[in-house]
């Protein structure tokens, strides 16, 4: 994730701009919510930075620089069409936190969301523009950015990595159980020429011993007949 709304640069720029929103006096209800819109997306961003540059990446491609450069250099009179036009911006980058959040948006966030729904006649032409693409054609555009991204062309490489090495487990395993089955068989091999190693080993002990006896039994016929005379 890259630092856009992080930079000490675009804090300056949105503390700056906040403040220039916070001193307009809106001339109809729809003006006050439209800046109060502004003021509450500009207001998130500069208090939360890492959560717009986390869940707005790809409207931070493609307006992000022009968004904060409108902001740095609107010194002249803020008229309604540069408001709208500021406004339709802050949307597009409030939609896309809204499509990117596994969760519900915030209250005053779902009710900005809705303002811009209802009231997308409202604005000027420029700005009906651009709110009617975010809403119409930007999740579709954004989609298709991420499916063609390198994240999810790494994601694919992975699946294919992961696949290869699945296989090589399964050989692995067919292999492992292969050896073992002949180191089972030799086992059974050793384990039958042990029990003739050691029947040969009894019978050679019983023979000695037989062999030992008769030497006794020998010797001891030698001292009687000797001592009968």
């Amino acid at each position: 994730m890259a630092e856009f709304f992080s930079t000490n640069q675009s804090k300056t720029v949105l503390t700056k701009f906040k403040h220039k929103i916070d001193g307009l006096v809106p001339a109809d209800d729809f003006e006050k919510q439209r800046n109060n819109l502004i003021r509450l997306v500009v207001g998130s961003m500069e208090n939360k930075p890492d959560q717009w540059d986390e869940l707005c990446e790809i409207n931070i491609q493609w307006i992000g620089d022009q968004f904060i450069s409108r902001l740095a250099h609107e010194e002249k009179e803020l008229t309604k069409e540069k408001l709208d036009n500021i406004c339709s911006m802050c949307f597009r980058f409030l939609f896309e936190l809204y499509l990117s959040m596994k969760n519900d948006l915030a209250m005053d966030f779902e009710a900005a969301r809705r303002f811009v729904f209802y009231n997308v006649d409202s604005f000027e032409h420029n700005a009906k523009v651009q709110i009617e693409y975010a809403i119409r054609e930007m999740p579709i555009n954004i989609f298709k950015a991420i499916a063609n991204s390198n994240a999810i062309e790494s994601l694919k490489n992975f699946n294919a990595v992961s696949a290869k090495a699945e296989k090589l487990k399964d050989d692995w395993n067919t292999d492992l159980a292969k050896r073992e089955a002949k180191v089972d068989s030799l086992k059974e091999s050793l384990s039958k020429y042990e029990n003739a190693f050691n029947f040969v080993g009894l019978y050679q002990g019983f023979d000695e011993l037989s062999t030992e006896k008769k030497n006794e039994r020998d010797g001891i016929l030698f001292w009687l007949r000797i001592c009968r005379f």
